[in-house]
């Protein structure tokens, strides 16, 4: 595969998925990806877990200049996720983590074909690793040509410079944490 690289298979998310769960509240706290105009995010809800401080968030352009992440209070909420995280930064010799999100697709829905070029973050954090968390047969990962059906306790990366989307033709969510990270 060209734009698509499973890393691992086995991971055990059911803690990460239980705290999630058991905390509701924290999706869509901040909607700016899901209700700028023409996101192709729209259909999805998200957690943000690590991003730019929310105070220096107060335009746009904000959130494609350079900066750097912070924790936001679903971190501290969702502590199984914390093992992971340094686990793959290690395993992938990363420097520095940026953005972390949680993202959520309803049946049905779909992340329509965008790339992220020109955005600081999205090309300094160079490395972009999904981890479903719930899933199923028919969701749909592209790249380009290229698509795969990643599958809970699968680690992937992919290349988010080029144009992707994802669809979720199945009868249940389709959850999957974002982690960036900066390799040199």
């Amino acid at each position: 595969m060209k734009y698509f690289t499973r890393l691992m298979d086995g991971l055990d998310v059911a803690p990460i998925l239980a705290e999630l769960d058991a905390a509701p509240d924290l999706w869509n706290q901040y909607r700016e990806r899901k209700d700028a105009a023409e996101s192709p995010h729209a259909v999805m809800d998200d957690v943000w877990v690590r991003y730019f401080p929310r105070e220096q968030l107060q335009v746009p352009q904000d959130f494609v200049r350079e900066n750097r992440c912070v924790f936001y209070p679903a971190w501290t909420r969702l502590p199984s996720l914390h093992h992971h995280v340094f686990a793959l930064m290690a395993a992938l010799h990363a420097t520095e983590l940026g953005g972390l999100l949680i993202t959520r697709i309803p049946s049905a829905g779909r992340i329509l074909p965008h790339d992220d070029r020109g955005s600081w973050h999205a090309e300094f954090f160079n490395t972009k690793i999904y981890i479903p968390l719930r899933s199923n047969a028919r969701c749909v990962n592209r790249c380009l040509d290229e698509e795969v059906n990643m599958r809970v306790g699968e680690v992937w990366t992919f290349n988010n410079l080029v144009e992707h989307e994802v669809e979720n033709g199945g009868r249940t969510d389709r959850i999957t944490a974002i982690l960036c990270i900066r390799t040199e």
